[in-house]
């Protein structure tokens, strides 16, 4: 379960969620590919605080490559995962990574059809991409990341990313960051209107590049329960020349 704080109130304010390196910038090389036998699709996952460690994800119809030490060679042996289930709702079961010193465990990719569930958007947003195109899938990803000895923040952590959409080509390839700086992220839009209470819902985790890669982090045994977020509320004031209205407050419920 990812980390989610609740608060009741007419007002609100973005959080910050500025990674901690330009996802955007990333190197997007691919030395070797395998000879595919559907039209591939792209993904990339990054590990680590700067992003350093990079690993292909590739779809190639009902089998998933994955660049499991990281060397951009998607022909190596046990790279290619075979998919479990019907078309309508694929799993791929990765198991672990290679990190140098570090082993990810438990990485699992589940392939389903368009969901509307991709937090942090908008519903116009979400509503358009499950509209352009039906039979695209849209995919989740889950991870137990093993943090580096220096890490403060605990030897392990369990990541989950998405709904989102792997890309045709690899420089347009969405980006995750696994282990990466924390930071706080809206997971919905909600309508504020003065006179009424809207509820806020707030998750913990890294941010990505590109729609639903947001990676949220499982809280238990990681974030102490006595730490509680300080959420900063600035609105306009009613009518013209009304000064802002401004508060503070600290959410206390997690589900």
């Amino acid at each position: 379960m990812v980390l989610l704080f609740l608060a009741s109130s007419s007002l609100s304010k973005g959080v910050d969620d500025k990674p901690g390196v330009d996802l955007s910038k990333i190197d997007r090389t691919l030395l070797k590919e395998p000879r595919y036998r559907a039209d591939p699709k792209y993904c990339l996952v990054t590990f680590g605080p700067n992003a350093r460690t990079q690993v292909w994800l590739v779809l190639d119809g009902d089998a998933l490559y994955v660049d499991r030490n990281g060397n951009g060679n998607l022909t190596e042996q046990g790279e290619r995962v075979a998919a479990e289930g019907q078309e309508g709702e694929r799993r791929y079961r990765v198991g672990e990574l290679r990190d140098g010193s570090l082993t990810h465990s438990d990485f699992v990719l589940l392939e389903d059809k368009p969901h509307p569930a991709m937090v942090g958007e908008s519903e116009e947003v979400v509503d358009r991409l499950c509209k352009e195109n039906p039979q695209s899938r849209v995919c989740l990803i889950s991870i137990k990341v093993q943090h580096s000895v220096e890490d403060r923040r605990g030897p392990r952590a369990t990541y989950r990313a998405g709904y989102f959409r792997f890309a045709s080509r690899p420089q347009d390839a969405p980006v995750i960051h696994l282990g990466g700086p924390w930071t706080m992220m809206l997971l919905d839009r909600p309508t504020l209107a003065a006179g009424h209470s809207a509820r806020l819902r707030f998750g913990v985790g890294t941010p990505g590049h590109g729609i639903g890669t947001f990676a949220f982090i499982h809280y238990e045994g990681v974030i102490p329960a006595v730490a509680h977020p300080v959420v900063a509320l600035d609105l306009p004031g009613r009518g013209g020349g009304v000064a802002r209205v401004t508060a503070n407050c600290s959410p206390q419920e997690r589900c």
